[in-house]
């Protein structure tokens, strides 16, 4: 299928799930789903899908699953998803991705509980980018190059996330305080970046992390002391 038109759907009033994986699909027409009032999830990955518009989702009312995994997406119109107000589950990884711009999440702070950006190529992630994920618990950003966390207010936000995958990054230092605000934060993934340095506040705020995963990097002499404040730490594998 390489193109599906805007009557499509019409009279489908009771779906509840729709595949359109694997596909030539380049685009979604405006208000494509707007008659799919009980979809509750939708995939639309292994497509060819370069520009996503607010106007796609239109109608999608009750979507709970959105997946977009594995196109060549390199931008999001502002306000994408706002009309998802039920959206659960996010996945856009293994697209073409350079960078994201903070308007994009406008609209799900109730709802979105898992966030997978993994396999892009985004460079750096803003301050404020998920300010109003209040609700999230699993941030996936492996897989990408971001060379630097420049500031605690990139998770600002966060208040709620349980798991942050950074696997497979370019990460070459934790800056202090960098996940100060991620309070309730279970497992904190940093295997296979670049880190040569920690300092004695790079896991500050960290009060409920128990699993810590350091492999694969170039940390050559690792202080002990930068874990004193993780007093709820059952795991930490600073070592392949």
């Amino acid at each position: 299928i390489k193109t599906i038109q805007k009557d499509s759907f019409v009279g489908l009033i009771n779906l509840k799930i729709l595949s359109l994986n694997k596909n030539q699909l380049k685009d979604l027409k405006p208000f494509l789903f707007e008659h799919l009032r009980e979809l509750n999830d939708l995939d639309i990955g292994d497509n060819q899908i370069k520009h996503v518009k607010k106007s796609s989702f239109y109608g999608l009312a009750n979507l709970k699953y959105l997946k977009l995994y594995r196109n060549k997406i390199i931008e999001f119109e502002s306000n994408t998803f706002e009309n998802l107000s039920k959206l659960k589950n996010l996945y856009l990884g293994a697209n073409q991705l350079k960078s994201i711009h903070k308007n994009i999440f406008y609209g799900l702070s109730i709802s979105l509980k898992a966030l997978y950006l993994g396999y892009n190529k985004l460079s750096e992630i803003k301050p404020f980018t998920f300010t109003n994920l209040t609700r999230l618990k699993t941030l996936g950003l492996n897989n990408n190059q971001i060379a630097l966390i420049d500031s605690r207010d990139v998770f600002y936000g966060l208040i709620n996330l349980k798991e942050l995958n950074l696997e497979s990054n370019q990460l070459k230092e934790i800056k202090p305080f960098t996940f100060s605000y991620l309070k309730k934060l279970y497992k904190l993934n940093l295997d296979k970046n670049k880190i040569q340095s920690l300092y004695q506040n790079s896991f500050n705020g960290l009060d409920n992390l128990r699993y810590l995963n350091l492999p694969r990097n170039k940390l050559s002499d690792i202080d002990e002391s930068f874990f004193a404040n993780l007093t709820k730490l059952v795991g930490h594998k600073l070592h392949r």
